[in-house]
């Protein structure tokens, strides 16, 4: 699939457009800012170029996706269409083993047919209250003044919370 097919979510809704192309360093491409600020790199290049965009990392073309449209458009109608590189697959294997993130295809498929009741419109109404309890937890513990990592803060939110809402286990 070609990446202005990827950018468009469906035939009718959004015409099709060329995906920008973020130059980079002459070498290393968008490599030395991404490793110095993910997400500084992410808000800002998103904010320069769009919800798509498509930057050099050394020898490889990588595309940043923000659009929900798009991103459903290449989880769920396009999922064949799409492919992990091995680097990735051979990268996340040591810790998710064959689970969704490094995997695609039909085993891919077979798999997100298992979680998706999980993911279920219902199901993600119930979980609110419980994402707000714990966000509420988590900024009871701040103090005024306190320099915090807000990446750590939130990832270990997420955990907490996947761990309740998928798992009912409480590891706060």
């Amino acid at each position: 699939m070609t990446a202005e097919a990827a950018a468009q979510p469906s035939p009718t809704s959004v015409p099709t457009r060329t995906i920008p192309r973020r130059k980079g360093h002459w070498f290393w491409g968008c490599l030395m800012e991404m490793i110095r600020d993910r997400s500084g790199f992410l808000v800002e290049k998103h904010g320069e170029h769009g919800d798509v965009f498509v930057s050099r990392a050394l020898v490889r073309d990588l595309m940043f996706v923000r659009d929900p449209a798009v991103v459903y458009g290449i989880n769920v109608t396009h999922w064949a269409d799409f492919h992990k590189p091995d680097y990735i697959k051979t990268m996340w294997k040591p810790f998710l083993g064959n689970g969704l993130v490094p995997n695609d295809g039909e085993s891919w498929k077979r798999q997100h047919k298992l979680i998706l009741p999980g993911f279920h419109k219902k199901r993600v109404d119930a979980y609110a209250s419980t994402m707000v309890d714990f966000t509420e937890r988590m900024l009871d513990r701040w103090r005024e003044g306190e320099r915090r990592d807000i990446r750590l803060e939130l990832n270990a939110l997420a955990l907490e919370l996947v761990a309740s809402t998928l798992f009912d286990i409480d590891i706060g």
